[in-house]
């Protein structure tokens, strides 16, 4: 029998992310799906999975998370810890803007590399203090045929 991990999944309020959060709760995971707007634009899909969780009998939360802020990612992770030790990352949130290149602004770049990059950094180190004190530990960075691609 494989041992139930705590499991905290970023950009889990749809695609992958949301796929991914439910399949681990239905395994017997603790989980904890990551997402922005819990108590605004995404609201509806936090209390569904909350919902679902419960008429199911299963452990997943939905919390407030944006991984573009520090202020926000932080505390989220500490909060997780203070309940129960992280045992899994999912390094799931990002955002794939499709054009052509000239029809975005550096702006647009930016933010996508903020989500891409620099999310999966900050929740990274936000959560490696902790697994590395336990000694213990498991980051995973879901990626895209994107990265192999090039799109005009």
């Amino acid at each position: 029998m494989t041992q139930k991990k705590t499991v905290l999944v970023t950009g889990a309020s749809r695609g992958i992310g949301l796929l991914t959060v439910r399949s681990l709760a239905e395994r017997g995971h603790h989980v904890y799906a990551a997402m922005r707007g819990v108590k605004g634009r995404n609201q509806s899909i936090a209390e569904e999975l909350r919902a679902w969780a419960k008429g199911c009998g299963l452990a997943l939360e939905a919390i407030e998370m944006d991984v573009t802020e520090d202020a926000s990612v932080e505390p989220a992770v500490r909060a997780v810890e203070a309940q129960r030790p992280i045992d899994v990352l999912v390094n799931n949130a990002g955002i794939m803007p499709v054009g052509v290149s000239e029809g975005f602004t550096l702006q647009q770049a930016r933010d996508c590399f903020d989500v891409n990059l620099y999310g999966v950094m900050r929740t990274t180190r936000a959560v490696l203090p902790f697994m590395r004190g336990r000694r213990a530990g498991l980051l995973i960075h879901p990626s895209s045929s994107a990265g192999r691609l090039a799109i005009p």
